[in-house]
């Protein structure tokens, strides 16, 4: 049931509702926004849940780490950023690829 709460979130399964979007006079960027932003929001769920995860069971792994604190907040801080922006990059390229694709084709198949 979880399953099929989430779907509407894969942009092959919006692919109609952008189409339709996008005949209304929706521009692409947009679009690509509104996708995204809903994507991204999972992804800074489980950033900030990740974080508490590091925090709290972090001294497990400090072996693995020479010379880093596994609660320090430049690593912490520079992991997190690099994990936003190659969300933000996932979350933006397959809806930027459905809103340039060919939407008439899109209107026709429903």
């Amino acid at each position: 049931m979880l399953v099929m709460r989430y779907r509407p979130l894969l942009v092959a399964a919006r692919k109609q509702e952008i189409a339709i979007r996008s005949a209304l006079g929706a521009q692409t960027h947009q679009l690509v926004r509104d996708v995204a932003s809903r994507t991204l929001r999972f992804a800074f769920a489980g950033q900030v849940l990740g974080t508490f995860a590091v925090a709290a069971l972090g001294t497990l792994g400090s072996k693995a780490f020479h010379g880093v604190s596994p609660r320090d907040p430049v690593v912490l801080g520079t992991v997190m950023a690099f994990l936003f922006v190659v969300s933000v990059a996932a979350a933006s390229w397959p809806a930027w690829r459905a809103a340039e694709g060919d939407l008439k084709a899109s209107l026709r198949a429903s």
